[in-house]
């Protein structure tokens, strides 16, 4: 069996990996940032990052994998969206997130400085002589939250975070209670997403 790794710079996000990854998956971890990766020249035949790429030092990144994977294995960046545009509560949502932080809009995600931009990994890579045959696939899917879920996902991510900071945590809460009160259907909230996974084989260093 291929042994599989697992990378996390935060203790916290990383003890939750540990606690909450089925044992028969047989997955270990380490503590590490993906501009540094602990890994030797060449001993990876693939890296997938998992809905984080978008906060890396891509450039040192990018170094990093043409490093740790041997010629010819891959590399796959994976986001999640939400597809705000099939859906009214995801719309009020994201506006509701562009009245509270400054910069934000909604499709762009948080970058390494704290900013937000959009991005554009496709392009990166295909500029990059280190990678080739780079390709883009994407699928639609939807999920369907209780309240509770709902309210315990939503003040976790970075952004609602910032958006308590602002106009305060009670308020955003109550502003998520509200939204899920009106838009959900025998106490689920459905969540359309779009899945994109950006692929591309190592060249090397």
């Amino acid at each position: 069996m291929v042994p599989i790794i697992g990378v996390e710079p935060n203790l916290d996000m990383l003890q939750v990996a540990m606690e909450t990854m089925p044992p028969d998956l047989q997955v270990s971890f380490q503590s590490a940032s993906a501009e540094q990766l602990p890994f030797q020249q060449a001993s990876l035949s693939a890296l997938v990052s998992a809905t984080a790429a978008h906060r890396f030092d891509r450039k040192k990144f990018f170094g990093e994998v043409a490093r740790t994977v041997q010629s010819g294995g891959m590399l796959a960046l994976v986001h999640n969206r939400h597809r705000y545009w099939d859906s009214d509560a995801l719309t009020e949502f994201h506006g509701f997130i562009e009245s509270c932080v400054p910069g934000y809009r909604r499709g762009t995600f948080t970058i390494k400085n704290g900013g937000y931009s959009n991005v554009d990994f496709r392009s990166e890579l295909l500029e990059d002589p280190r990678f080739s045959d780079v390709k883009v696939r994407s699928w639609e899917w939807d999920f369907e939250t209780n309240l509770e879920h709902f309210i315990i996902t939503g003040v976790s991510t970075s952004i609602v975070q910032r958006s308590a900071e602002v106009v305060g945590r009670s308020t955003v809460v109550e502003f998520l209670r509200d939204l899920f009160r009106r838009y959900s259907i025998d106490g689920l909230l459905k969540q359309p997403y779009v899945t994109e996974v950006t692929c591309a084989t190592v060249s090397g260093e």
